[in-house]
């Protein structure tokens, strides 16, 4: 999926609408040294810029656009994520208003993080997926250790660890990582009273794959953006295949690859794409024709 921008006015308006809401409702406040105090004036400004008729100064400093980019695709991102607030039951609320306070503690540009930095993201990226269950219709929990998410289908489960890479070679050891998560508290641990089958999904963000957070991915338009991006995915996988079906164990049936990043066709786009990946060897029972199934609606 490759999304324009919302009108910036509208952005604005939600993301200030939310923000009442959050400290009415919810008594959640953003913290003044979150990176959104830095991005909603960024926004301000180019509203501004724009209803003035000028240009954007481009003899800024090097970040000068990164800033903006970036600005626009958190909060962006971050807007999505809170039009699930009022689908989310009561205690279920109290850890999605957990996590969220996480989201806001990363530095705003990708590249100026590091490991003792990338929680916020890392959260973004989870909160990102389950809100993406919750607006497709499905129900989903968050939960506080493990799993990440869980997804309830008639008398199925299926539970999510979620990865986000600090580098590209860490794909195997981070898909090992959840898998043994999930072995461990999950697919093997007793069923609740009316599930038939348990399985697991691992979800691994690949945001900082290609490149820290230093560069922007151009395209002249969104179907050669979708192309190249499809390819590079597709790569990813293909590139670790044999290695990755060696890991997964049947009752985990799928991998989804995300990736999410900032570029331009134009004006400022948010790229936003998910890949799922049957992950049974060729010729091995497989439960990811019933996972296709359940996951139809899945946007």
């Amino acid at each position: 999926m490759v999304s324009n921008t919302v009108s910036y006015k509208i952005l604005l308006k939600n993301l200030t609408d939310k923000e009442k809401v959050l400290g009415e409702k919810h008594n959640f406040i953003i913290h003044t040294d979150s990176w959104y105090w830095e991005a909603a004036p960024i926004l301000k400004e180019l509203i501004s810029v724009i209803k003035k008729g000028e240009r954007l100064q481009s003899d800024k400093d090097d970040n000068y656009w990164n800033r903006i980019f970036t600005s626009l695709g958190l909060l962006l991102e971050l807007s999505g994520v809170l039009d699930v607030l009022d689908l989310i039951e009561p205690e279920n609320l109290k850890i999605f208003l957990l996590k969220l306070k996480l989201i806001f503690k990363s530095p705003l540009l990708m590249n100026e993080e590091d490991t003792d930095t990338n929680l916020g993201r890392n959260t973004l990226f989870e909160l990102g997926l389950f809100s993406r269950f919750m607006m497709s219709g499905y129900d989903a929990k968050l939960h506080y250790e493990h799993p990440d998410i869980s997804v309830r289908i008639d008398a199925r489960e299926y539970d999510i660890e979620c990865k986000r890479l600090y580098k590209p070679e860490t794909l195997i050891k981070n898909t090992k990582a959840a898998l043994d998560q999930l072995l461990e508290y999950s697919i093997y641990q007793p069923k609740p009273e009316g599930l038939h089958g348990r399985y697991g999904i691992v979800a691994v963000s690949l945001s900082r794959y290609f490149h820290p957070g230093d560069m922007l991915f151009d395209a002249t338009t969104e179907e050669k953006a979708k192309e190249r991006i499809n390819y590079e995915m597709k790569k990813v996988f293909d590139d670790n295949e044999e290695e990755l079906r060696r890991l997964f164990p049947v009752k985990v049936p799928a991998l989804i690859l995300h990736y999410s990043d900032r570029g331009s066709i134009d004006k400022p786009y948010i790229y936003n794409f998910i890949d799922l990946h049957e992950t049974a060897r060729a010729g091995s029972y497989s439960h990811f024709k019933q996972l296709m199934e359940d996951f139809k609606n899945f946007k």
